[in-house]
């Protein structure tokens, strides 16, 4: 019945679901003897009366899967579904855990696996209804705020919404809309944004466009959902339809909620924003075979009625007899009377128009495709008119036109020339006023002019000049792929070009620094490969590059990527880095996808790495093999984020938790190493300090001493202090200063009241006072790589009177390792860079370093989200140097000559190999001595020792 009603009124009607609900806490209780009840009653999760279906399940999915079937079987003509924005609920806890623990087979996160869930049943639905029929469409309509979750974002590449803040789908319940906008598995997205323009925090303004935008991106339809039922000024509902309108057409359709506030608002509606009908928007990414026109299109009283064998609706409009160009007329919503699924069309309002007026009825398919006109007139009165060419291609194009006449009609076509050239006829179709024909034997880039006639015995009529030009070949194909073995002065460029219709004359890379012209270099091509060597480039450098294909009449591009030198200078390799084992995902089952492991930290040889996951868990693994000693809990949470990060004070007190709990603060949960569980966790409101990823600790904390948590904000400038003695928190203090960086996945580490080390994902370490937070250095021309994709992460440690500091060199777990004994900004690169752990996108900005010394030995850990976890012995490495000598004086190998490390005072002399004393000092500490090219004697103490530079 509702299906019919809706059809006689030209209205498509979609059936609007909840998957999952199976009652609230508000819905009267189902009979004991309900069938779900009976027949699955493992299927229903209760959440406090509140009940769903386990989106966990395969056979729910399926019962889902096969109620919609039904739905179609039994209502072949609906025109779509739905859904509601019921997915899990919010106040799920652990009701699913016997399910999470039966059907994870990737080891996702409970969150994720959830999310999942819900993708896998919109997949199915979708690929029911494509199977039963594609002109259905299916839609889902969610809450307005997708998430506000920078990392969920950073997966798929988007900027979240500006300012946007409240309850999303994405963490509260567990559904992600761009996972099926990205997939495919949906027709339209409808985000319900029942907030006004005026919002703060759910600003419609800011909101609609951003959804157009992801829709767009993805290639579907974005229809906002308005909350008509909030009882706004009708001025507001005006502007949210304008917005809708703006540029671009952000949202080519609206829904509104609720129906039974129409008959308030209806009538301003229908007056000022909605005064002529309209087609639902055109479906264009499914295939389908062209709609015959209809045929015997007749007025019989006051009913156009005509014939068609396959299509269920017809849009019917009527057009100014005037009218040069009917096909244009025909996009105008003005002229369009309305949608049928009759074939027939009542006009007893339009009857005074048939002298200046002609009617035109299309046939449509269910993704609003529509057929070529065919036109009825009731005038003695010759028509013809040109309208635009379509089906362009290098050598042919279909002319467009329209001609009418109530006399015998001898000849129609089309007159047309080059542009400055004589005009030639082409015979043309005429199916029901609508003509066309088909030009062939063009030439490529080439203007021509062309006008419709028509022939009868009276005279011969012409409709107006229109324009058009051919386009050249189809052009290849560029990609541009990531650089490879870059180094402070080269890299590779890299591309793919796939040959077009026309032949490439040179193929390469244009390139330049951020603020440059590009340049172009020659690439080679193997088979569809491009690859070309650059040098000459600057230190620590952002670059940018493009690939290119030029052909005889154009040149083509890829996108523009971006890759950033290294360092200057060669290596000073006083350090061996030996592997000492490696754990990838496929080794142990200690590792998971989805960035859930981003942090690391040591103690008294284990490593203890949290999941980010509700369950709250962490794995201890032995550092001197890598093997998994246990997983322990800390507890349940609401929020995967109590398991960000995690820090050890010096006294052995583990601690976990972020600023991402809540809006505005740091909350810090307090465990046990060794048998996990929670011990406190504390909670520190922090006003416009922002948030802060990650927190490190310094000192102890169950002495009376003390130490500091330490977190640096991403937005405002502030390193947050919470002073720790005897085991309690105190009040955090702040240093606020402008040198303090700002960025992603900010990180600290604490030596001393002089050594406070400050980094983001694009700020590479920095060395602040630990007491106001002035900045004391930075590195200098041997420095870091600065990813302009972000990857924070550093670790420091001394060995034989040596500081070192740790680095990552990509996102994928190579790691730099620098000499910053004398400081930062004379730091040497001691190393070669180690290998890559995986292959895996990392999109955490981070990876998580920790290190520890003992005697003459470090060792390094490197825990890389979503590819494993490695770890390296480190010494000082063996050299033409004596490296130990009386009182375990030092001599190193630098850029300058040598340097002397002393452990105590004592006179240094340098004589060449000639004999020539050329530097002599009584000194303690470290001495740098420049020296030219060659062979040396160095003596401490009168002890001498070999130097060659």
């Amino acid at each position: 019945f509702a299906i019919d009603e809706a059809h006689k009124r030209g209205i498509e009607l979609h059936g609007w679901m909840n998957p999952y609900r199976y009652r609230n806490s508000s819905t009267p209780t189902f009979p004991e003897d309900d069938y779900m009840k009976v027949q699955h009653p493992e299927w229903i999760l209760n959440m406090s009366g509140s009940m769903i279906l386990d989106p966990g399940l395969p056979e729910v999915r399926k019962h889902i899967a096969d109620v919609t079937k039904e739905v179609l079987v039994n209502y072949p003509d609906i025109d779509g579904i739905l859904w509601d924005d019921y997915f899990y609920i919010s106040e799920i806890s652990s009701q699913d855990n016997a399910t999470f623990l039966a059907h994870n087979p990737e080891n996702l996160s409970l969150a994720d696996w959830r999310r999942d869930n819900v993708n896998k049943t919109v997949k199915e639905v979708y690929d029911t209804i494509q199977a039963f029929n594609p002109e259905i469409l299916f839609g889902i309509s969610p809450r307005g705020i997708w998430s506000t979750s920078r990392e969920a974002a950073a997966k798929y590449g988007v900027e979240l919404p500006e300012g946007i803040t409240g309850s999303d789908n994405y963490n509260s319940i567990y559904c992600d809309a761009l996972a099926w906008l990205s997939e495919g598995t949906i027709d339209f997205i409808s985000p319900q944004l029942y907030w006004a323009t005026t919002s703060t925090g759910q600003d419609y303004d800011v909101l609609c466009p951003w959804w157009y935008g992801v829709a767009k991106r993805y290639g579907r339809h974005f229809y906002s959902s308005m909350g008509l039922y909030r009882g706004w000024e009708n001025d507001e509902y005006k502007l949210q339809i304008d917005r809708n309108r703006a540029t671009d057409s952000i949202a080519p359709g609206a829904i509104v909620f609720s129906d039974k506030n129409l008959a308030v608002y209806g009538p301003f509606l229908k007056a000022s924003c909605f005064t002529s009908p309209s087609l639902r928007p055109l479906i264009d990414w499914k295939e389908t075979k062209p709609l015959l026109p209809i045929t015997d299109l007749t007025l019989e009283g006051d009913l156009l009625k005509w014939n068609h064998g396959s299509a269920i609706k017809f849009s019917v409009y009527v057009l100014p007899q005037a009218s040069t160009d009917d096909l244009k007329e025909l996009e105008k919503s003005s002229n369009l009377l309305g949608v049928t699924y009759e074939k027939q069309f009542n006009i007893s309002d339009y009857m005074s128009l048939l002298p200046t007026h002609k009617f035109a009825v299309c046939a449509m398919d269910g993704y609003a495709r529509e057929s070529t006109p065919y036109f009825y007139i009731n005038t003695t009165k010759d028509i013809i008119t040109t309208s635009a060419a379509t089906e362009l291609t290098r050598s042919s194009a279909k002319l467009n036109g329209t001609a009418m006449s109530q006399s015998p009609i001898s000849f129609k076509g089309f007159e047309w020339k080059q542009v400055g050239g004589e005009y030639q006829r082409i015979d043309g179709m005429l199916v029901g006023g609508y003509l066309s024909a088909n030009l062939t034997g063009l030439n490529l880039l080439t203007s021509y002019v062309y006008r419709a006639y028509m022939t009868n015995a009276d005279s011969t009529a012409y409709g107006k000049e229109v324009t058009f030009t051919t386009p050249g070949f189809v052009p290849p194909t560029v990609t541009t792929t990531t650089a490879t073995n870059v180094t402070g002065t080269s890299a590779t460029l890299n591309g793919t070009i796939s040959a077009g219709e026309e032949a490439i004359v040179s193929q390469g890379f244009e390139w330049k620094t951020g603020t440059g012209a590009f340049q172009r270099i020659v690439g080679t091509l193997s088979g569809t490969e491009l690859s070309a060597e650059l040098s000459g480039l600057n230190p620590r450098t952002v670059y940018e590059f493009r690939a290119f294909a030029e052909t005889a009449t154009e040149t083509t591009y890829g996108e523009t990527e971006q890759f950033i030198t290294g360092s200057s200078g060669e290596i000073t390799e006083t350090l061996t880095v030996d592997l000492l084992w490696k754990k990838t995902r496929t080794d142990v089952d200690y590792i998971f996808t989805n960035n859930q492991q981003r942090c690391i930290a040591y103690y008294d040889g284990k490593l203890y790495i949290p999941r980010i996951s509700t369950a709250g868990t962490f794995v201890v693994v032995n550092a001197a093999n890598g093997e998994k000693i246990a997983q322990r809990t800390v507890k349940s949470f609401n929020s995967e984020w109590n398991m960000m990060s995690v820090a050890i004070s010096d006294d052995g007190q583990i601690m976990f938790g972020s600023s991402l709990i809540a809006t505005s603060g740091l909350t810090i949960n307090v465990s046990d190493r060794d048998n996990g569980g929670l011990k406190e966790t504390q909670s520190f409101s922090m006003s416009n300090f922002g948030r802060c990823d990650y927190f490190s600790y310094y000192g102890d904390f169950n002495t009376e001493e003390g130490g500091y948590v330490l977190a640096l904000s991403n937005t405002s400038r502030k390193v947050a202090k919470i002073p720790v003695s005897n085991g309690i928190f105190g009040t955090p203090t702040f240093l606020n200063n402008s040198a303090i960086p700002t960025g992603l996945s900010t990180k600290t580490l604490a030596l001393n009241d002089s050594e406070l080390y400050l980094q983001t994902s694009t700020t590479v370490p920095q060395r602040h006072m630990f007491t106001n937070g002035n900045l004391i250095e930075e590195f200098g021309g041997v420095s870091p790589v600065e990813d302009p994709e972000g990857t924070s992460g550093m670790a420091v440690f001394s060995l034989k009177g040596r500081k070192y500091m740790v680095t990552p060199a990509s996102k994928l777990g190579s790691i730099d390792f620098f000499d910053i004994t004398n400081g930062l900004n004379v730091a040497e690169k001691v190393a070669q860079p180690t290998a890559d752990i995986g292959t895996t996108a990392n999109t955490a900005y981070t990876v998580g370093i920790c290190a520890y010394a003992d005697l003459d030995t470090a060792y390094v850990y490197v825990l890389v989200p979503n590819n494993g976890l490695v770890a390296y012995k480190v010494h000082i490495a063996s050299t033409d140097i004596q490296n130990t000598t009386v009182n375990n004086t030092m001599i190193l190998k630098t850029d300058l000559g040598a340097r002397v490390e002393l452990n105590q005072a004592a006179l240094i002399q340098v004589y060449s190999i000639n004999g020539a004393l050329v530097y002599q000092k009584k000194a303690y500490g470290t001495v740098v001595i420049p020296l030219n090219q060659g062979a040396y004697l160095i003596c401490v103490d009168g002890q001498p020792n070999k130097f060659v530079k």
